[in-house]
């Protein structure tokens, strides 16, 4: 019971970590839209996961685990889809500057649209997600 809150409070914190970096991109109608997200992730995350782990097996092997990304990626338009309120639009690189000219990195401006949004929103979930999981456990 334990470990499930843990999970659930880490996939809360990811889609808040979200919205923040990306509040052009990733909008929500109403917080319950916000609730019905961070559920669908979390039974994605405990019920889906591990199925689509045991069937991809023998292609994570032969591709090194590279494959695995395509769950994030399916997981995110699923999200999508399932909860009307939630919209997913074009992200754009240059957003992330502020954050980065501290350090002086500076992006280009490059915009990710439809599979390519889901792809990148998918690496930044499941980067968060592993760091916010690594702390809380």
């Amino acid at each position: 019971m334990k470990y499930l809150i843990k999970q659930l409070v880490a996939i809360a914190l990811v889609w808040g970590i979200l919205h923040y970096l990306l509040s052009d991109s990733l909008v929500w109608q109403s917080w319950q839209d916000w609730g019905r997200t961070v559920g669908w992730t979390f039974l994605a995350l405990l019920l889906a996961r591990p199925i689509y782990q045991i069937v991809t097996l023998p292609i994570n092997l032969i591709t090194f685990g590279l494959f695995r990304g395509l769950f994030y990626i399916v997981m995110m338009a699923a999200i999508d889809w399932l909860v009307p309120g939630l919209t997913i639009g074009s992200i754009n690189l240059a957003q992330f500057n502020p954050y980065l000219s501290g350090i002086g990195l500076v992006l280009p401006e490059t915009v990710f649209s439809g599979w390519w949004a889901y792809l990148l929103l998918a690496i930044l979930f499941n980067f968060f997600y592993q760091i916010i999981s690594w702390v809380i456990n």
